[in-house]
């Protein structure tokens, strides 16, 4: 177990800086080795150099970003695509699917997030630029592991650094929400992947009584209530100036990269996003409690772009056609519920909401409704990535499961879509009443305890604040660390013997 923590990576992010400088703190102390820190720029440098007055890392290092500050300039342009070229043959993977979760070069691959700020990176770097910049990132990360001997990498969520870290077979642990309370877990990669969740699951004996849930996740509460303060006007005024006053320390700093946002884009998003939440909550839209006895599936929109769909799940992204194929092959005594998620109001594309609403089995729910209370009301929730499907999979309720990554897609009341043509099977069993209820509570109470026992409590730590979690916290995190280390997959014929 030592041989992990020898020569650590860990990468460093806005909202987790108070939290990993003193969990690498703690990994020191019981494991002494080296930890490497690696910083966006030289504005984060300096603060972290501020903050190892102890030595705690070895080295604070700049690495190359996938929104660098400044273009590579592209002498040869036939070497950049070769290298390109030699670098996806090398990891198994275009450089194109790296892009998806790029908010500025992939951009593109948010069709439902079009009105997302945009930066001088997203308008004027070129496809052969973007090539340039990701060859860099492998090339400094082959660099990285090979003359540091790195062993673990610690909160990297770039799929193209994943890729590079597999390729030198080195793991990847990220810190991921547990969708339940304030729990969070270790992934292994950048889509939140976690065979302990599954293996816990068929090690575990049955929970004698229902898994509750009774709110949604801690953080989803705090954002909810920021982001509607956005749909009125103070709230509008309020981020403005924020934004304004960000722009112009930047600019004081020195720190006026390609990879920020256009400040008129930012402010014509939060303008945007207060027009769009003033149009929801006039619409007068059904409310739960009108929808009364009628059989409905559930598909709550994601926020675009946004790692937590993009990065989850490039393999299917596009939230209409989804929803698209669930209203043709829904039966007529059963609609579609929509409902908004609140901070997706302000990057639509134009005639999204419109597009949606033309179908005439589609329910446009009041954008207020709680997701967990229209969960258990739900015959089934469809999903790509989304913690509505985490909470139907715990309370028994059917899911239909666009993604392919979701810690809950093994269960057997969870229906993953591989080919459009199964979801019209999958709704067939599902509406026919073929899924028992008993069985499917039963599992999901032994599927939410096994996320508990992998996962660690984060206290009152939230994302706005990077704050808010106690000395067990990082205890527990870094008990929770050194397991995940540990883990292997459970074998088919063990899981077939547990029943």
């Amino acid at each position: 177990m030592a041989d992990h923590f020898t020569s650590i990576a860990l990468v460093a992010q806005p909202n987790w800086r108070n939290f990993f400088v003193r969990m690498a703190k703690e990994l020191k102390a019981r494991h002494g080795g080296n930890i490497y820190l690696y910083c966006p720029s030289e504005l984060s440098k300096a603060y972290y150099v501020s903050q190892n007055k102890d030595q705690t890392f070895a080295e604070i290092i700049v690495a190359p970003q996938d929104c660098p500050g400044i273009t590579p300039s592209v002498g040869d342009e036939k070497a950049v695509f070769a290298q390109a070229s030699a670098n996806e043959e090398r990891l198994g993977e275009t450089f194109n699917t790296f892009l998806v979760t790029n908010r500025h070069l992939g951009r593109g691959f948010a069709p439902g997030g079009f009105f997302h700020p945009r930066s001088p990176l997203s308008e004027r770097t070129s496809l052969v630029e973007t090539y340039a910049i990701y060859n860099q990132i492998v090339a400094f990360w082959d660099t990285e592991i090979q003359e540091k001997q790195l062993t673990l990498i610690l909160n990297q969520k770039s799929p193209a650094v994943v890729a590079v870290a597999g390729a030198h077979g080195v793991p990847v642990r990220n810190p991921y929400e547990s969708h339940h309370e304030n729990l969070y877990h270790w992934g292994i990669d950048e889509k939140e992947t976690n065979p302990a969740v599954e293996n816990a699951f068929h090690s575990l004996t049955k929970p004698e009584v229902s898994a509750a849930v009774t709110a949604p996740p801690a953080g989803h509460a705090v954002a909810r209530d920021v982001l509607l303060s956005r749909y009125g006007t103070v709230g509008l005024l309020k981020i403005i100036y924020q934004m304004v006053r960000e722009q112009a320390y930047n600019h004081y700093k020195g720190n006026n990269r390609q990879g920020m946002y256009y400040l008129t884009s930012k402010i014509r998003y939060v303008v945007r996003q207060w027009r769009d939440g003033q149009w929801l909550l006039r619409q007068n839209s059904p409310t739960l409690s009108d929808l009364g006895d009628k059989r409905f599936v559930f598909f709550p929109l994601h926020v675009e772009p946004e790692i937590a769909l993009q990065g989850k799940s490039p393999e299917f992204l596009v939230q209409l056609a989804a929803i698209l194929s669930l209203a043709r092959h829904l039966p007529a005594d059963t609609v579609l519920v929509v409902k908004e998620h609140m901070s997706g109001a302000g990057r639509r594309p134009p005639g999204f909401y419109r597009q949606i609403r033309d179908l005439k089995n589609v329910v446009w729910l009041d954008v207020r409704e709680l997701g967990l209370e229209v969960v258990r009301k739900a015959t089934a929730v469809a999903t790509i990535s989304g913690t509505a499907g985490f909470e139907a999979a715990i309370l028994g309720v059917p899911v239909l499961a666009f993604g392919r990554h979701n810690l809950f897609n093994f269960l057997s009341h969870v229906f993953e879509i591989r080919e459009e043509e199964q979801l019209r099977g999958y709704l067939k069993t599902i509406l026919g009443g073929d899924v028992s209820k008993t069985a499917a509570v039963e599992d999901g109470a032994r599927f939410l305890e096994s996320v508990k026992s992998v996962s660690f409590d984060l206290d009152d730590y939230n994302h706005l604040t990077a704050s808010g979690f106690n000395d067990d916290s990082l205890l527990q995190a870094a008990d929770q660390l050194s397991k995940s280390l540990m883990e292997r997959p459970v074998p088919a014929a063990e899981i077939e013997a547990s029943g």
